[in-house]
């Protein structure tokens, strides 16, 4: 995939919905559930849109200043606090829909 941010000098829509559903924790730390749907598929879309509204994620180096202050030479990484419930797409005609369960 490009690493390309915008085609003919203008930038790549990204739109990306986000929905508050519970507090959480996440590795020992709080967190916030959120429920996010993206429409388009941009690059890191979820982390930059997170991190701007100023919800950065854990684990995040990258957008979440605090994670890179914290940690600056990365020894004690975590890792990224981000996971996908459904991932819904088209490819060569068939629709996919991949959902991700709980194992008990």
């Amino acid at each position: 995939p490009s690493r390309k941010t915008s085609i003919r000098g203008e930038a790549f829509p990204a739109v990306t919905w986000v929905h508050k559903t519970e507090s959480a924790s996440f590795e020992g730390r709080d967190a916030i559930e959120l429920k996010v749907q993206i429409e388009t598929g941009v690059t890191h879309q979820i982390r930059a849109h997170l991190a701007h509204l100023g919800f950065p994620l854990n684990g995040d180096r990258i957008y979440n200043r605090a994670e890179r202050e914290q940690d600056p030479e990365n020894k004690n990484s975590t890792r990224l606090g981000l996971h996908a419930q459904r991932v819904e797409f088209n490819l060569k005609g068939h629709r996919y829909i991949i959902v991700a369960t709980k194992i008990q």
